[in-house]
């Protein structure tokens, strides 16, 4: 089994792919223009966001179309940032609203900025404690584990097991 995709349901298509398309700046093949249902944002490698109108999905799953959102967050959108700071010096000239100021956690061994996209989705915007390590989280991205990943395993002591579905 392989996850391939996280996906969004979105109420405003629209805005919600101007958001991750203009403001998060992640790279699509999807024109400006897309109004919807479906849209896909490259992650990484061969992982990718979609947008998906949440009334045809709630259709699909046999619930109503116009059934209202709870208030909870049920999943956030993390992204790697090489510097914490400057990325949310950019959301704030782009006129994006700071859910959560930036702020160190040093157990997971990472900083961390909240937003929310326009259908309040949890955005987590990560990267290093300290600056002169945004050079190791590149070369994560390039394959390796970040340093901060190792960290937050350590601090919560997680333990990574293989899991066969057939058992």
């Amino acid at each position: 089994m392989i996850a391939s995709h996280f996906r969004l349901l979105v109420g405003d298509f629209r805005a919600s792919f101007r958001f991750y398309r203009e403001i998060v700046g992640l790279p699509t093949t999807y024109p400006p223009e897309s109004a919807g249902p479906y849209a896909e944002f490259e992650l990484g490698g061969d992982k990718y966001l979609s947008l998906f109108d949440r009334g045809l999905m709630l259709e699909a799953v046999g619930r109503p179309a116009d059934l209202a959102r709870t208030q909870d967050d049920h999943a956030m959108l993390c992204i790697s940032v090489p510097d914490v700071n400057a990325e949310a010096r950019r959301l704030q000239a782009l006129g994006v609203e700071i859910e959560v100021p930036p702020a160190d956690h040093e157990p997971w061994g990472m900083r961390t900025l909240y937003v929310r996209d326009p259908e309040g989705n949890l955005v987590e915007l990560y990267g290093p404690l300290d600056p002169a390590l945004a050079e190791a989280v590149g070369a994560g991205e390039a394959g390796g584990e970040e340093p901060h990943e190792e960290r937050r395993r350590q601090a919560y002591d997680v333990e990574e097991v293989a899991v066969d579905p057939l058992d």
